[in-house]
């Protein structure tokens, strides 16, 4: 195999490869859009020849999309087995690699909303890696009245002593049912007492 040399095509001259294994979801549309627009195309796509894409078919599509008339090529010189077998291997490859997370949350951490974009990330992914279990980072405020709960439990006791060192512990009174958090909407009553002391 030979390298070829850079070069301008149509992307009107181009044809998608229908064997191509590798999907691009709205999600992933989205991350190659914000990629070239902050930064251009920044490595060609491989074709075939006659003009099939080889490894770039998300690329391809980002820029018609964005109303791009051109993107930069090579022509692929193998067989058509070496091709299918490349294009596979362009995915494979990058999906065995690995983030050193600290690293990148410290690079992340020094870009603007619109760098971090543009990188493919968002600020909800990026607090799942610092806390998978928290709140996501620049959730917008909501209220709402309606008190029904969006998850509960049912905890039953052996006994009236675990009974009273349960509400103990979470230093509330005895009720049949205790919200969390708890606000002026979501108050255990007091009237719940006589449930809970009957073991039920």
């Amino acid at each position: 195999m030979t390298i070829t040399k850079l070069i301008s095509k149509r992307i009107a001259d181009l044809t998608q490869d229908p064997a191509n294994a590798r999907t691009h979801n709205e999600r992933n549309m989205k991350a190659i859009k914000a990629s070239l627009s902050r930064f251009g195309q920044q490595k060609p796509v491989v074709i075939l020849d006659g003009g099939q894409i080889v490894a770039g078919n998300g690329t391809v599509k980002a820029a018609r999309d964005l109303g791009w008339k051109n993107v930069d090529v090579v022509v692929f010189t193998g067989t058509v087995q070496e091709a299918r077998a490349y294009a596979i291997a362009d995915n494979r490859t990058a999906e065995l690699a690995a983030w050193d997370m600290d690293e990148l949350l410290g690079t992340l951490g020094e870009f603007d909303s619109a760098l971090i974009e543009a990188s493919g990330w968002s600020l909800q992914e990026i607090q799942s890696v610092i806390d998978p279990s928290g709140e996501w980072l620049a959730m917008p405020e909501f209220e709402s009245k309606d008190v029904q709960s969006a998850w509960h439990c049912t905890v039953h006791f052996l006994n009236m002593a675990d009974v009273e060192a349960f509400f103990a512990l979470i230093e509330k009174e005895q009720s049949k049912v205790v919200w969390y958090p708890e606000d002026d909407d979501h108050r255990s009553s007091r009237a719940d007492v006589a449930y809970v002391s009957k073991g039920q």
